[in-house]
């Protein structure tokens, strides 16, 4: 083959773009993800001929690759279930980042070293130091999601299209502040004698390092599209013929996919679990309060933890008033919420961010311990009320295990426990309500952790919104040892709370679960999503926790103590700074066949009667997307619409007739695609009038097409083995994909290895091993990897 085989690497926006360099022309091919999609479609064997006729060269064409593949699969997708599984780094990092957040980046790394350079001698600047090697570790360990510095960069760039850049580079780039900052602060902290000159030394090294990486990766900045505003959607009723207007009549909503992502109601969409972000909040203005108080010496001033308050005040009033709104003017949406087996747990959240309120206000102002008596009573009756009825839900209802959830701790169990905590502390004669509130919350924790740890090893995890939930995991004995201590209230001399045996158990067992859910970000377990409400779930269990080690230092003191204290402040307050700028910047940023339409026609639009590779990618394309439609139209058309035309006649009876029209236009097109293949080299004109026809009859197609949206035994296993791995292959993201295929298993748990053949011999190696790092029950028999379930 002549050198159109040579493509080299060149970094541009979707890196390595590859290029094409036929007799020393650079003929672009694009960027990372156009040759992978053109590889797949078969169009980068029509653009490689290109570049060699057009440059002059009489090379033969390049060869077809053979395959054993389903029809209608690129060959090339196919994965060899028999090789070896590819090897899982301990450290994760993202195959692309925003290359301009990471100038960003590295623009305020400079200025921390260039501060660090000039008071290198100022103990602040010390701090600052170890605080940026923690913040690239994160980086390193977890990706970019989780670190403070990326947060604060990604924010002014919400409103913008993201610029990627390789992934790999980055990482290295972050290895080596580890390693600079490290060291660094590791000379500012050396006990013996002054190393500040050496510290510094190396902070300069990461200077340059960081103004060289800012300069070598600068780029325009270009601005995201601002939102459109979009018509609000039609609503259509069906009744019943012959029967009134009733509450079960069909009722649904005509809405563009514009609509769905830009619309945004603030009342509407303001959820309960939104809630959580003010726990967190609270939860860690006790961080520092308890931290502030003499006892524990730890020479941290009380004004943090008040500005703590305030703020974590005026965000639950805002809260409150945006649901209080939503209760009145979509009463049916909070009626949801209440009957969703998981989502009414959160009612309790609202109650428990109360009682914190009144701990943290006791003795702060004038007549400020009679308000606390009264907001601790609104929330320890809200809490209580709320434990007894959901518990007695669970009871006299029937409840599958999908429902169980580590939320369910929640509301009989953290909310129980907080008001333990807190009833003491306000006046002792409440011990007693505090006792009550314990016994409930100790006896629900037994059972509910044991019936969601069986949930959570035995069941399916597949809704990543659901895992920070798993952290109340942690919560529960942190509170537990909060509220024992508070109950018994024995002090040392100094005034620090005392541990006994019972108190120190509780909280070594969320020690212990806190590093076993730890390593879950480092597994890629917790944290890889994108950012959702739901992580504000990990800042509470985090605070306790902190607060838990807080007063532990005061009774057990030392070094090491002190160090755990300071390490758990730390952490809670990265944690709920991390949690706040990713919900500044999702409020501010503020689909499978669909997608094989688009490249069905930029596989139309690029076919010409010169090169008969292009025609044959198109009709690679055409057969799996004609086979897709037809089997997906007889499912609706046998199974679906009967049932939905028993419940409302003649519903479908519009989508039935389309169905079709449709099937007419593809079967005209397949002949007409048929005739075009055969034509020979002299029917040029003839060829061009063919394709002009077929681009305008597809287009047409697809944009009728866009506004639509026992079936497995209705489908032979030879066209399922076309149909769900074109249909993996064009869902844009994992997350949708294993969704996807865990529909099916939760219908089909029999097919499980089945369906996991025809899709490993539909896609590539990479996207193989991700699916099955999710649904590892997917896996052939046989193949590497496999592993017995039953």
């Amino acid at each position: 083959m002549p050198s159109a085989s040579c493509l080299q690497p060149d970094i541009q926006v979707i890196p390595p773009h590859a290029k094409c360099n036929p007799h020393g022309c650079s003929v672009l091919i694009g960027g990372c993800d156009d040759l992978v999609a053109l590889h797949k479609s078969g169009a980068l064997q029509l653009k490689l001929e290109k570049a060699l006729i057009q440059h002059g060269s009489t090379g033969t064409p390049l060869p077809s690759p053979k395959s054993t593949a389903p029809a209608g699969i690129s060959p090339s997708s196919a994965v060899d279930i028999d090789q070896d599984r590819p090897a899982r780094s301990l450290f994760w990092f993202p195959d692309v980042v925003d290359n301009r957040a990471g100038r960003i980046v590295a623009c305020m790394t400079s200025i921390i070293s260039l501060l660090a350079i000039i008071f290198r001698r100022h103990q602040g600047m010390h701090w600052a130091t170890l605080g940026l090697f923690v913040d690239f570790l994160i980086r390193l360990v977890a990706g970019p999601g989780p670190s403070v510095l990326t947060q604060l960069a990604r924010l002014p760039l919400a409103c913008m299209k993201p610029q990627f850049t390789y992934g790999l580079p980055q990482q290295t780039a972050v290895f080596l502040g580890v390693c600079f900052t490290g060291l660094a602060s590791l000379l500012f902290f050396l006990p013996l004698g002054d190393h500040s000159i050496a510290g510094a030394v190396v902070m300069a090294m990461l200077l340059g390092a960081s103004v060289l990486y800012g300069v070598e990766s600068g780029a325009m900045w270009d601005y995201g599209n601002q939102r459109s505003q979009q018509p609000k959607p039609v609503t259509y009723t069906q009744g019943y013929p012959g029967h009134g207007p009733t509450h079960i009549d069909l009722k649904y909503k005509v809405k563009t996919d514009e609509y769905t992502m830009q619309n945004f109601d603030i009342i509407k969409y303001c959820h309960l679990n939104h809630f959580a972000s003010t726990l967190g909040l609270a939860g860690l203005a006790v961080v520092w309060q308890v931290a502030s108080q003499a006892p524990y010496d730890l020479h941290i001033s009380a004004t943090v933890f008040k500005v703590i308050v305030v703020l974590a005040a005026v965000l639950f009033v805002v809260l409150l008033a945006l649901y209080a709104a939503k209760a009145a003017v979509y009463p049916k949406k909070v009626s949801k919420e209440w009957q969703c087996p998981m989502r009414s747990n959160s009612f309790s959240i609202p109650f428990m961010i109360l009682m914190l309120f009144a701990y943290v206000m006791d003795g702060q102002f004038h007549h400020s311990h009679k308000f606390a008596q009264v907001i601790f009573w609104i929330g320890a009756v809200g809490v209580l009320m709320l434990a007894f009825i959901k518990v007695g839900d669970w009871i006299s209802h029937r409840f599958d295990v999908e429902h169980v959830s580590a939320a369910w701790l929640v509301a009989p169990v953290g909310g129980p426990f907080v008001m333990a905590l807190v009833a003491p502390a306000i006046s002792r004669a409440y011990v007693e309500a505090a006792l009550f509130g314990f016994g409930f919350a100790l006896i629900m924790w037994l059972v509910l952790f044991t019936m969601t740890f069986q949930r959570a090893i035995t069941a399916a995890n597949a809704d990543d919104r659901h895992r920070p939930a798993m952290w109340m995991w942690v919560a529960a004995p942190a509170i537990a040892c909060l509220a024992y201590n508070s109950i018994v209230g024995e002090t040392d001399g100094n005034g620090a709370l005392t541990f006994d045996n019972v108190s120190k158990s509780f909280m070594f067992m969320a020690l212990s679960l806190f590093f076993c859910l730890g390593w879950g970000f480092v597994r890629g377990f917790f944290g890889r999503s994108k950012f959702d409400m739901a992580d504000w779930g990990y800042s509470f269990p985090v605070d306790v926790l902190a607060i838990c080690l807080i007063q532990y230092s005061g009774d057990v003191r030392g070094s090491w103590t002190r160090g755990m204290a300071y390490t758990a402040i730390t952490i809670a307050t990265g944690l709920a700074i991390v949690s706040a700028l990713q919900t500044c910047t999702a409020l501010a940023m503020g689909q499978g066949i669909r997608e094989g339409m688009a490249r069905l026609e930029a596989s139309a639009d690029g076919m010409t009667p010169a090169f008969p590779a292009s025609i044959s990618a198109f009709s690679a394309q055409f057969k799996a997307f004609h086979l897709v439609h037809t089997e997906h139209s007889r499912h609706e058309d046998t199974v679906i619409f009967p049932v939905m035309n028993a419940w409302f006649p003649d519903r479908a009876g519009q989508q039935t007739v389309e169905h079709a029209e449709h099937h007419e236009v593809l079967l005209f097109m397949a002949s007409t695609l048929t005739e075009l293949t055969n034509s020979k080299d002299a029917e040029l004109d003839r060829s061009q009038h063919l394709i002009s026809g077929l681009q305008k009859q597809l287009h047409a197609l697809c944009a009728d097409l866009l506004h639509h949206t026992q079936v497995w035994e209705s489908t032979c296993s030879e066209d399922w083995a076309v149909i769900l791995p074109w249909t993996v292959n064009m869902l844009p993201y994992l997350p949708q994909r294993v969704r996807y295929l865990r529909s099916l298993l939760w219908a089909m748990p029999e097919n499980a290895q089945l369906i996991g053949r025809m899709v490993a011999l539909g896609v590539d190696g990479v996207q193989w091993s991700r699916i099955t790092n999710h649904i590892p029950e997917l896996v052939p028999r046989g193949a590497h990897s496999w592993r017995r379930f039953y």
